[in-house]
């Protein structure tokens, strides 16, 4: 937006305005004129015509602006992954180099590295902004649509089992996999858990959906001790 201001001298209370772009009166009655579609090479004038019993003139031409529009950068299209996971990371990339990454969803957040996380559902865009050495400024946009996590129940059974004895887990959500990350236990698909020492772990329940994402219930366990 492009705002240009004529000041008068001796023109009254209340002096009239009429812009000229090119020749051709626009804008109303006002001693600033904006507007945002100018072309390079247009030429700008205002005729000011005061209301000033004592002035011997009626009306009075201001100098004429000749508009010198620069153009934009060019920005190259935002490349990576539109439809991640929630609750994922994905990197972005932007052939054209020092622009600024950034996005409108309050369930997302970029970095400058261009790498982005997902933590909620819900569609937003992604920009990446480029200012080149005239102040001008331009931008790729990137749609972002996250793809929704599976539905998994939670885990039941047992969260402290003795050491040396074997329990049975299980969760209402079909197709899992067990795994846990104790050194301490063994459990296998069909939910079955055998304690062998001390020190409490974590047992996760894995559901894959059908569009790829994965999500899992967890159990931490507390061994009690013979």
């Amino acid at each position: 937006l492009t705002t240009i201001t004529a000041t008068t001298i001796n023109g009254g209370a209340s002096p009239t305005y009429k812009w000229f772009i090119n020749g051709t009166e626009t804008g109303g009655n006002v001693s600033s004129y904006s507007t945002a579609s100018l072309n390079n090479s247009d030429r700008i004038m205002c005729i000011i015509f005061a209301n000033n019993a004592c002035q011997t003139l009626g009306s009075t031409s201001s100098n004429q602006i000749v508009m010198q529009v620069l153009a934009k950068p060019t920005v190259a299209a935002i490349q990576g992954d539109n439809a991640p996971c929630v609750g994922t990371s994905t990197t972005l990339t932007c052939a054209t180099p020092n622009g600024v990454w950034s996005c409108n969803g309050s369930n997302a957040v970029i970095f400058q590295s261009g790498n982005l996380y997902i933590n909620g559902p819900g569609s937003f865009t992604v920009y990446y902004t480029v200012t080149d050495a005239n102040g001008c400024s331009n931008y790729s946009s990137f749609v972002v649509v996250p793809k929704p996590l599976p539905t998994v129940d939670a885990i039941q059974g047992n969260a402290t089992p003795c050491v040396g004895t074997t329990t049975t887990l299980t969760c209402a959500t079909a197709g899992g996999v067990w795994s846990c990350n104790g050194t301490n236990a063994v459990i296998n698909q069909n939910g079955e858990l055998t304690v062998t020492g001390t020190g409490s772990f974590t047992v996760y329940y894995t559901i894959t959906g059908a569009n790829g994402c994965v999500n899992k219930a967890i159990l931490i366990i507390v061994p009690n001790a013979k």
